[in-house]
């Protein structure tokens, strides 16, 4: 159907009853009503609702509210403005599409406005399932809101996660509930709204975790989470979710408060829990700036099979885009980058009749309407938040691109090189620091402990300097430069942990961008920074860590012929701008290292890390044939 449309139905809808609801709720819901035809010609009809417990309106007036320029009287004209216009056009829309809309109110209770649509049924190209929460189905939970449609959909959400959901109306229901369970089957897991009459979700939580200590608690917020943290974390709960509360953002809460906080290593979440085959041969065009967003974006398309190009400004992005070279699936475009931003790269693009199919799916750290909007504009067909949600990327890319099958993904005569198992590598540890959730940094990379490791030290050798780098741009007057410094590390905070970091980069960002206290925001961002940047460092001197660039310890030589096959494999991985060079380079390190000479391994390392895999080729030649290896 016409999805803008009925879009602008519901917007409209919405609008009028949150103008007149001062108090109490809105509720939107969807239900089918009947499907009829074939498969590939079937016909739904569908029915919206739009409930609030508003000012209400006498039958009479209701009545009326389908002609143009009117409302119910003059005195809510006077008092909330509108003419009624938007109403009467959204019936002629609703008529248009094969449905009738009407109106049913009662004074002082509130109103319903519904509507019907005829529409088609679309392909379903959403069914894999990429959740992570398969170790929590059965647990018990128990869902605290004074707010009886907030509570249903929670309790909704939960239960489709496999969930066992009870739920109370208080506080007090809330601790007799937890009370009651420690005869059986306690809670494993509360989640409690923050505002309640009475007894609020901090006083709730304090005195259920008294009763229980070992239940975990998500607080719900519709004020934003810095109002309440430091109250929230003083009692022990681990986790927020902002309403109205999406799918991805619940589960993110989930993950990070089903982690034990003594073992924050522990959590239950693994690379391989995300199919390999899930992408199969998609071919990606990635661009994107930063090379911490760089490897958390490609260790989880390629873990899934996808194979993945880099373009680090827009500029390269448009080249690669409509060289001819590689025939990508999808443009994963970041909006914020050097040389040329994303809106522009993607007009350009769009501009070329070769690429007018092209799926871009913007990359942007701002999540608010105007931006998406900007985006679709600049002919961008979807819209991904960063910090990276696993799961939410992975389903965006799966509306627009399809996996291919073993055979096709490999080349028709080519045969699979068998690749030897690597031998398992201890667990190490992760840092804890006030300020870093390691258990939502691990989330973002699929549970790559290894990866993690790597990017909180290239944070830290990145990173350290980004308040001189910025106060610099903004003495030299380099308004953009400035603004670009703050999004990086807003964006790369988000993405290993740094939720604290993260908020302060972003209050920088958009007083640079927007105007406001500059050096307040400035000061915050720097004592956030300098905190977890000393303290990450003093932990990893306590620890005895080398740093991402210490080279190998001696080892004993070698075999000269193995020594060769490995530096062969290495370049041809270079020469392929092939991300698996750095697994490769990590997992052969000692045989590298006798190849190329400690001091040109070392150089070649940095390169592989900025993913500038030309010098690396270079250096590595040379090396190699100084020590008597031709690599070809």
């Amino acid at each position: 159907g016409d999805s803008l449309r009925i879009g602008q139905i519901i917007t409209n809808l919405v609008s009028n009853s949150v103008k007149f609801t001062e108090r109490g709720q809105v509720v939107i819901s969807v239900r089918l009503l009947k499907r009829a035809g074939e498969p590939g010609g079937e016909q739904v009809q569908l029915r919206v609702d739009v409930r609030d417990s508003g000012i209400g309106m006498t039958p009479e007036q209701a009545a009326r509210l389908f002609q143009a320029f009117t409302q119910a009287d003059g005195s809510t004209t006077r008092k909330y403005g509108g003419t009624g216009l938007g109403l009467t056009i959204s019936k002629r829309l609703v008529e248009l599409m094969g449905g009738e809309i009407h109106a049913e109110s009662t004074p002082g209770v509130g109103s319903l406005f519904w509507f019907t649509v005829s529409l088609g049924v679309g392909e379903d190209t959403g069914g894999q399932d990429v959740s992570l929460l398969g170790p929590m189905r059965g647990m018990r939970a128990l869902v605290v809101d004074d707010n009886d449609a907030a509570r249903e959909l929670m309790d909704a959400q939960l239960t489709d996660m496999g969930f066992v959901v009870d739920t109370a109306a208080s506080g007090e229901d809330a601790l007799a509930a937890v009370s009651r369970s420690q005869g059986g089957e306690p809670y494993g897991l509360m989640v409690v709204d923050w505002q309640m009459p009475g007894m609020d979700g901090i006083e709730t939580a304090r005195r259920a975790r008294r009763l229980d200590a070992a239940m975990r608690v998500v607080m719900a917020t519709a004020y934003g989470r810095d109002e309440v943290r430091a109250q929230a974390e003083a009692v022990g709960i681990e986790a927020f979710v902002v309403k109205p509360v999406g799918a991805s953002a619940l589960v993110d809460a989930l993950m990070t408060a089903l982690v034990p906080s003594a073992a924050p290593s522990a959590r239950a979440v693994q690379p391989q829990e995300v199919a390999t085959d899930l992408l199969r041969g998609v071919r990606l065009l990635l661009a994107e700036d930063n090379e911490i967003n760089q490897q958390i974006a490609i260790e989880l398309l390629e873990g899934a099979g996808a194979t993945v190009q880099v373009a680090s400004n827009g500029r390269e992005a448009v080249d690669m885009a409509l060289s001819g070279e590689h025939a990508f699936d999808a443009v994963l475009m970041d909006l914020q980058m050097p040389v040329m931003g994303g809106l522009e790269a993607t007009g350009l693009i769009r501009a070329d009749a070769r690429a007018k199919d092209l799926p871009i799916i913007a990359m942007t750290a701002h999540a608010m309407v105007e931006e998406r909007d900007r985006c679709l504009a600049a002919g961008m067909v979807d819209h991904i938040t960063k910090p990276l949600d696993p799961p939410a990327m992975f389903k965006s890319l799966l509306r627009w691109v399809k996996p291919r099958p073993l055979e096709v993904s490999l080349g028709i005569n080519s045969t699979p090189v068998p690749v030897p198992m690597a031998s398992p590598k201890a667990p190490q540890d992760l840092p804890v620091v006030p300020g870093l959730d390691t258990a939502a940094g691990l989330v973002r990379v699929g549970g790559n402990r290894t990866l993690y490791l790597r990017l909180l030290h290239q944070f830290v050798d990145g990173q350290a300097d980004a308040v001189e780098r910025i106060r610099d741009a903004i003495a030299g007057g380099r308004q953009e430069e400035a603004e670009r410094g703050a999004h990086t590390v807003r964006g790369v905070a988000g993405n290993i942990g740094l939720m604290a970091l993260h908020l302060a980069a972003a209050t920088l960002e958009e007083r640079l961008r927007f105007g406001g206290d500059v050096p307040a925001a400035m000061a915050e961002f720097e004592a956030e920074l300098s905190t977890v940047i000393d303290a990450l460092r003093a932990v990893w001197a306590k620890d005895g860590e080398p740093s991402e660039s210490t080279a190998a310890p001696a080892t004993p030589a070698l075999d000269a012929a193995l020594v060769a096959r490995h530096a062969q494999k290495f370049a041809h991985l270079l020469a392929d701008s092939d991300a698996q060079a750095e697994e490769y380079l990590d997992e052969h390190r000692a045989a590298l290292t006798q190849v190329f000479g400690a001091t040109a391994f070392a150089s070649i390392e940095q390169d592989v890390r900025s993913f500038d895999f030309d010098a690396a080729l270079e250096t590595a030649r040379d090396a190699a044939a100084e020590n008597g290896v031709v690599i070809e």
